[in-house]
């Protein structure tokens, strides 16, 4: 049995202590605890977000509207690799739009 479900073991008779007028239970650190796990270590993903917005977001580039923008980030952070895309039904929605009425999906 790990440390941490020992403690988690030990933690789970629910008894509260009063400190400076405050009543708490040790489940409410232990939440907090199971929280800290969770949580990232590093802001890698973050930075690697804002590297793709400047990559993206070139000077040539400054005129892209905020949905645009954030599409091509998403397309770039998650999307599928360039050998895995099929760009076939993309074009043919491209195609199929309704040019008389401006559409621009």
């Amino acid at each position: 049995m790990s440390n941490f479900t020992q403690y988690k073991l030990f933690i789970g008779g629910g008894k509260t202590n009063t400190l400076f007028g405050v009543t708490f239970s040790f489940k409410d650190i232990l939440h907090l605890v199971e929280i800290l796990l969770v949580l990232p270590i590093s802001a890698a993903g973050c930075e690697r977000m804002v590297s793709s917005q400047n990559r993206i977001k070139s000077s040539l580039r400054a005129s892209l509207k905020t949905t645009s923008l954030e599409g091509l980030i998403r397309i770039s952070a998650q999307g599928p690799r360039l050998e895995e895309f099929d760009p076939v039904p993309s074009v043919k929605r491209w195609f199929a739009r309704d040019r008389s009425k401006g559409e621009r999906q």
